[in-house]
């Protein structure tokens, strides 16, 4: 049996020599961007708070120092900065501020929460066909119910970069997230009136709230991801496309297209 995830068959997409190097050929590399980095720190600190601090109403001080701390234990050598004119530094008090923003967001923690959470880091699965060959795997960064009693499938965002609405309703992570989540309900009639997206873009300390898809729509999004695997595992041919996201790829040293970018200046 095959697993994939939403960011397994985006790699595809984007990239079909990244794909083969990361899941295919399996290498692993040391280097990681400085932007993965502040990311995985953020949602490491929101799994261990939701998880361990359900019912504890913290101070910004305390999130902040353990925010710093996790930093400084998983700091390692590979870490790459794209951005020259930048130091380490200037990302740590950024990934605070996605702190700050967030806290400012949600209204602290504890009894004074906006949402009571329910799980945190949920994992899911569910099989793309009828024969069990090939499934889907992924987690999900928070679900909670907030005070209208909508379930809210939850995902932090560390980008500075900010989507428009329209791009956020036909976006599929979540989505995927939904089905994954009836999966795990599997037997139970789900509302999905009753369900809800939310995007925290932290940096910005923008929240975008959308309505997820309907039952029909999440077939079709399944008949898609079908076809999409059945193109992984009939393709050959695994050419190197440049894209908005080589700046963040751990294969840059093996990449003959972004070899030739640099070799030309235009990186």
């Amino acid at each position: 049996m095959a697993t994939y995830s939403h960011s397994k068959l985006e790699t595809f997409k984007r990239c079909r020599y990244q794909y083969k190097l990361t899941y295919i050929d399996r290498i692993k590399t040391k280097t990681e961007s400085i932007e993965a980095f502040v990311g995985s720190r953020f949602h490491e600190l929101m799994e261990e708070l939701y998880e361990k601090g359900k019912e504890h109403e913290y101070f910004i001080e305390e999130l902040l120092d353990r925010y710093e701390k996790l930093w400084k234990k998983k700091w390692h050598n590979g870490i790459k900065i794209s951005e020259t004119q930048k130091k380490a530094e200037d990302y740590l008090n950024y990934g605070k501020q996605c702190v700050r923003n967030f806290y400012d967001q949600e209204l602290g923690f504890g009894k004074n929460a906006r949402t009571k959470t329910f799980g945190v880091e949920v994992k899911f699965e569910f099989p793309v066909d009828s024969e069990g060959k090939n499934k889907v795997i992924g987690y999900i960064d928070r679900l909670a119910k907030n005070k209208e009693g909508l379930t809210e499938i939850q995902d932090y965002k560390t980008s500075r970069s900010l989507p428009d609405e329209e791009t956020l309703k036909t976006d599929r992570q979540l989505s995927i997230y939904q089905l994954g989540l009836k999966n795990l309900r599997k037997g139970q009639e789900i509302n999905e009136s009753l369900i809800r997206f939310v995007w925290f873009y932290v940096a910005s300390g923008v929240t975008f709230q959308i309505k997820p898809r309907s039952a029909e729509e999440l077939d079709k999004l399944l008949s898609e991801i079908r076809s999409e695997i059945q193109t992984i595992e009939a393709a050959h041919d695994f050419p190197a496309t440049l894209n908005s996201m080589c700046k963040h790829c751990r294969h840059q040293d093996r990449c003959p297209a972004y070899q030739t970018t640099k070799q030309f200046g235009s990186d």
